[in-house]
């Protein structure tokens, strides 16, 4: 289990201090949790200081929740259920994953590419060689990671490679989207190889990718931003899920749209 306190500082800067990270012994339901998660609190002489705990939306944790406020029903500040703040990110999380699972055959051609690619040294070193010819030429290119100042003073990306998506991690699609359209220029050459050809995107499906990540993009943000910790977060959150949710709304109408972003909206919407 880990327990994170979010509090501010003697320069009132707000500060984030891991107080545990232990197994938990026993099996995880919302009581043993609850016993974990005050005794860890008494040892550092925390268990009358709850302001509010915020949790991820799983089941037992209302049972967590309900046996916290019977250990704190004694104590100078017991714990009210109205303290219980959900996890915004993880109500994302939830959403987003629905959305993609109506998606995922738009996205396999390019995922399918790119494990050939990184399964492959031949192919990794072809991919950088040719990677490299393009670079100066290349608008589309945000040069972000493992940057170099090359002698005439401009920026160079060094050995920039397609990175893999995964399943548990709806973000992971939307960084293996945004790297993907960085070295497309590269991406479509290699897929020219005869055992490559099969996966080969042609402009109107790059089109459909990038309807993909528009759609990805305003969840990825809302994430980064509410899951800041210098700066309070839950002032943010009401305006982002009434954002949030017009955006799935006016995306699971939106006929220009292809079909399955469209059915994947939905899907989130009544997530």
């Amino acid at each position: 289990m880990g327990i994170t306190i979010a509090m501010w500082n003697e320069k009132f800067q707000p500060i984030d201090v891991i107080i545990g990270f232990k197994p938990v012994l026993g099996d995880h339901s919302g009581v043993n949790l609850a016993e974990n998660f005050y005794n860890n609190l008494t040892s550092y002489q925390l268990n009358d200081k709850i302001l509010a705990i915020t949790t991820d939306n799983a089941s037992s944790n209302a049972t967590f929740i309900e046996h916290i406020i019977y250990l704190t029903r004694n104590t100078s500040r017991p714990f009210k259920r109205e303290k219980w703040i959900r996890c915004f990110a993880h109500v994302i999380n939830l959403t987003v994953k629905s959305a993609l699972n109506e998606m995922t055959v738009l996205i396999q051609k390019l995922h399918d590419l790119v494990v050939a690619i990184r399964s492959s040294p031949q192919r990794i070193q072809k991919f950088k060689s040719i990677f490299k010819k393009c670079i100066f030429g290349t608008s589309d290119l945000l040069y972000e990671e493992n940057e170099l100042f090359s002698s005439d003073g401009g920026v160079v990306p060094q050995d920039l490679l397609p990175i893999l998506d995964c399943p548990t991690l709806w973000s992971s699609t939307y960084f293996f989207l945004k790297r993907g359209f960085k070295v497309r220029y590269a991406i479509d050459k290699i897929a020219m190889d005869v055992e490559l050809r099969k996966n080969e995107l042609q402009d109107g499906e790059w089109q459909i990718l990038r309807q993909v990540f528009s759609f990805l993009e305003d969840f990825a943000v809302a994430t980064t931003y509410i899951e800041a910790s210098q700066y309070p977060t839950l002032f943010l959150v009401v305006p982002m899920y009434n954002r949030l949710l017009n955006l799935l709304e006016e995306a699971s109408t939106n006929r220009s749209k292809h079909p399955l972003l469209v059915k994947g909206a939905t899907a989130g919407f009544q997530k």
